[in-house]
């Protein structure tokens, strides 16, 4: 699934720890205060981020990232999009885009375009004559923008060849759920924990909230106005979510897409070895139909999973009968998914990930 758990969610299976269930930790790719982070992750999940051994902050990816480009609709421009430079690149978009937003990120992943609302909290990048700059602080596009033009010339602009070469691997901060008691000792606000992991020299009077680097995995404070992606966690998965609706592939993809909102989209899901699938057959064990959709699909002489994910194996046959371009789970799931007619009529699994 993606990045590990669900599209851009960071997934770490703990049921050993937790007598309940599974503790996962989802990586938030856009920016809040520590404030705004600990109210978002207490809506949607179940509290910002615990961590509690050194084997749990390793196994997190957090180097995945979605950063402002200096691209943004313009109805006037040719194309509809307009580069901060005022030149033409072609655009590399990812599939299904630009879709509702008017302003272009870059996802470090998979080195494509997407289009998303200005007035979400990224980070970004700068260009000038002299390179390209990587801003850890997230700020909207339009507060991204003046903070290039006022130290580092533009948001970046670029044609498609050279993504490689600018959106590299970075260490950046995340926030985490530790911050400063009154007495000045720091403390997680969640669970009991020991965990603390200093950079050198902290922790430091610079703010009273805690970061985590995303490739070092060493904690440091910070004010807690800045706007920083973070991490949350969650006890019991709630982002696999079985329809028990009976529609043909296609229908089933429009219905998953269907529900997205303004903090999450929705796709039909993608499944790798490995990837909690204790959970995901308890689902398909409750459906109605015998299999259910995923979203893997056949198009262009090749097996694909339509978000986008990487087809690490299958066993399905590389030249499947014209109708059975599509994959379904089975309940008597073996290891392989199935090669079924698209016109077949099946419930199906959609998962949730964070925008």
């Amino acid at each position: 699934m993606k990045s590990s758990l669900l599209g851009h969610l960071v997934l770490l299976a703990l049921s050993s720890i937790l007598v309940s269930g599974s503790k996962y930790y989802i990586h938030i790719k856009w920016g809040l205060t520590w404030e705004e982070a600990l109210d978002f992750c207490k809506r949607h999940y179940t509290d910002l981020a615990t961590i509690s051994y050194e084997s749990e902050a390793n196994s997190m990816d957090l180097k995945q990232y979605q950063v402002w480009s200096g691209l943004k609709k313009d109805k006037e421009f040719y194309n509809g999009w307009r580069w901060s430079d005022g030149k033409f690149y072609a655009p590399d978009w990812a599939t299904n885009e630009p879709n509702k937003g008017s302003c272009a990120t870059v996802n470090f992943k998979n080195k494509k375009l997407y289009a998303k609302s200005c007035d979400t909290h990224r980070m970004f990048v700068c260009w000038n004559v002299t390179g390209y700059t990587f801003v850890k602080e997230a700020k909207t596009w339009n507060d991204a923008s003046n903070y290039c033009r006022n130290y580092h010339g533009n948001l970046a602009s670029f044609r498609s060849n050279d993504m490689n070469k600018i959106f590299t691997q970075q260490d950046f901060p995340l926030w985490v759920g530790m911050r400063r008691e009154a007495g000045g000792s720091f403390t997680w606000i969640s669970g009991y924990s020991e965990y603390k992991n200093w950079k050198t020299g902290e922790p430091s009077n610079m703010g009273n909230c805690t970061t985590i680097s995303s490739v070092t995995k060493l904690m440091a404070t910070e004010d807690c106005r800045v706007r920083l992606p973070f991490v949350c966690t969650q006890e019991g998965n709630i982002n696999v979510i079985l329809v028990k609706e009976s529609k043909s592939w296609e229908e089933a993809l429009e219905h998953c897409r269907g529900l997205n909102s303004s903090d999450f989209g929705f796709d039909l899901i993608s499944v790798q070895p490995g990837d909690e699938q204790e959970n995901i057959m308890n689902k398909v064990m409750e459906a109605d139909t015998k299999e259910v959709w995923t979203g893997q699909r056949f198009l262009g002489d090749d097996w694909l999973w339509v978000d986008g994910e990487n087809m690490l194996n299958t066993s399905l046959n590389q030249c499947p009968m014209q109708e059975q371009h599509c994959g379904a789970l089975p309940k008597n799931y073996t290891g392989s998914i199935e090669a079924k007619d698209c016109s077949e009529r099946k419930n199906f699994l959609c998962y949730r990930f964070p925008l």
